[in-house]
């Protein structure tokens, strides 16, 4: 799943809120022209050539080459891209309604019915860790720092 949004901020704001919400940090990363993100790893000389090859291989398929150089351009004019790698239908639901509602200008999300595993980010107001706190240890999650902030 990928989005990209008009700067690196609202970008990071909706990689931040999906953290909150329960996403692995590392199924969540921001490719901007502020933070190359995955794309600094590419063994290319230039930015441009980074995020061209970054891209090419999130849309490898045919006739995704297109997609990947839109990309790239995005990035280059100031865009950010969020990669988000949602597992099951539950977080892949969740991903989208959070993304959405920071009005991306691109949102593509492909190999969603091969995620099998479920649950990290949860569907409701209380963060996962607080619930498993109450059910285990009975311990509210406020008490302990865990309480959702707006």
């Amino acid at each position: 799943m990928l989005a990209v949004f008009r700067d690196h901020q609202t970008a990071e704001a909706v990689r931040v809120a999906l953290f909150r919400d329960g996403f692995p940090t590392d199924r969540l990363s921001v490719t901007s022209q502020v933070d190359e993100g995955p794309a600094r790893v590419q063994p290319d000389e230039t930015q441009h050539h980074r995020l061209l090859t970054y891209f090419q291989s999130l849309f490898s398929l045919p006739g995704e080459q297109e997609l990947a150089e839109q990309l790239t351009s995005l990035v280059e004019e100031g865009a950010a891209a969020l990669t988000i790698h949602p597992r099951g239908v539950i977080e892949t639901a969740r991903a989208t309604e959070l993304v959405k509602r920071a009005n991306p200008v691109i949102f593509e999300a492909r190999d969603l019915d091969t995620q099998t595993f479920e649950r990290a980010a949860s569907p409701s107001d209380q963060a996962m860790a607080g619930k498993v706190l109450k059910a285990v240890i009975g311990l509210d999650a406020e008490s302990v720092g865990l309480s959702r902030r707006p």
